[in-house]
């Protein structure tokens, strides 16, 4: 028993006990570790120690030592009211009876939290993932299989006919305690009573597809003008929980903010008042407008931009129609995008009529010839382009190689 003997003197003695003669200790003799116990004057021990430690908690190589105080963590980073900067970085999402929650980090420019932000403070919050053309009954001559975005929080168009709708988001003022600040520059965020609302659609959450969502904030900073701005983007598998890679990559946002925006100049896009810097300003890039402009958006009664409201027929109808600009303008061949030339498929009716129009259009695009429509319109057997005019025909009929 000698170790064990030891080991409980030293015990006693980190404890500042050395003032009690442990007989025993340091000997040969067979007193076991309880006799020792038995010894001991308990009342001295608790006086001294200015805590009760119930003895029986004590075994033979226990060290007995005062439970320390650990002062409160301290309220760290920089007010938003005080921030020339805005960083905002997703961390993690996950949904629970369809109902969307995030974790955040929010920064200045040299990375110190940014806290006081509340939920007013959410400009828009907008959610969807990777779907198929033939999940969405009232797209037609179309390859069903191709992949298209899918916006969670549909709503019905302003303009339109009754079934017609495009993407949306969901603005923090509408939602006034989804926002909970923990004073270090985290946040958490849910979506109470905003649940993913596409089933009427025919589509709804999938675990299995690469999810994406889209915030963007929009706050009051040091510079109490144009406020600050931040987007930010995250993709996940969530039955994996694994992060994915932005989907449909066909144009990069600063090939689109080298007209919009240039050198970073935003604030052209918060003066535009020709439809490019809508919804406020606070929507900078492609990525952003692609999540609530999706295939399936439609508003015939639109006349600016109707009936398609996707992201490519609004571009093509601003820049090929109106301005007259060349497909490679936009569409730049580039390693760092996955589907940059995705766009030559030929695979999208709708994309091709976007650009080629039975009427009109711009001088340098070829309009739909005569003998393809019938009073005004595509006869029924010519709606599907991809036809003839395929990636495999000649250059006379499919020029986009």
């Amino acid at each position: 028993m000698r170790s064990k003997k030891k080991a409980f003197c030293h015990g006693i003695i980190l404890a500042g006990l050395s003032a009690f003669a442990l007989s025993g200790c340091g000997s040969d003799s067979d007193d076991t570790v309880a006799n020792v116990l038995n010894k001991i004057d308990t009342t001295k021990l608790n006086a001294l120690t200015s805590k009760t430690v119930p003895m029986s908690n004590i075994t033979d190589t226990a060290i007995v030592k005062v439970p320390e105080t650990k002062p409160k963590p301290t309220v760290t980073g920089i007010a938003v009211a005080d921030a020339e900067a805005l960083n905002v970085e997703i961390q993690s999402a996950s949904v629970t009876n369809d109902i969307l929650s995030l974790e955040l980090d929010v920064s200045d420019a040299n990375n110190v939290g940014v806290t006081g932000l509340i939920s007013d403070d959410i400009g828009a919050i907008t959610f969807g993932r990777l779907g198929t053309v033939s999940e969405v009954t009232d797209l037609t001559g179309s390859d069903a299989q191709r992949e298209i975005w899918l916006n969670y929080f549909p709503k019905e168009a302003k303009k339109g006919t009754a079934g017609e709708v495009v993407g949306s988001y969901v603005k923090g003022s509408a939602c006034s305690d989804c926002l909970i600040g923990h004073k270090d520059g985290t946040y958490s965020l849910t979506l109470k009573n905003h649940p993913i609302d596409s089933k009427k659609l025919g589509y709804s959450f999938d675990e299995s597809a690469t999810n994406g969502i889209y915030l963007s904030v929009s706050a009051k900073g040091a510079n109490k003008g144009a406020g600050l701005i931040a987007n930010s983007f995250f993709y996940w598998q969530p039955k994996s929980d694994t992060a994915q890679a932005r989907p449909k990559m066909l144009v990069k946002n600063s090939t689109c903010q080298s007209c919009h925006a240039p050198e970073g100049n935003f604030d052209l896009l918060r003066n535009h008042k020709d439809g490019s810097g809508r919804h406020s300003g606070k929507h900078f890039t492609v990525e952003a407008c692609s999540f609530c402009h999706t295939d399936n958006s439609r508003d015939i009664g639109n006349t600016v931009f109707g009936p398609d409201m996707s992201i490519k027929a609004m571009a093509h109808k601003i820049h090929v129609t109106q301005q007259g600009a060349a497909c490679a303008s936009c569409h730049k061949p580039d390693s760092d995008l996955t589907d940059a030339n995705a766009w030559k498929a030929g695979k999208d009716n709708n994309a091709c009529q976007s650009c080629h129009q039975v009427s009109g259009g711009a001088a340098n695009v070829p309009a739909i010839p005569t003998d393809h429509t019938s009073d005004g319109k595509l006869q029924p057997f010519r709606e599907n382009c991809a036809m003839c005019h395929s990636p495999t025909a000649g250059d006379d009929m499919f020029p986009h190689k």
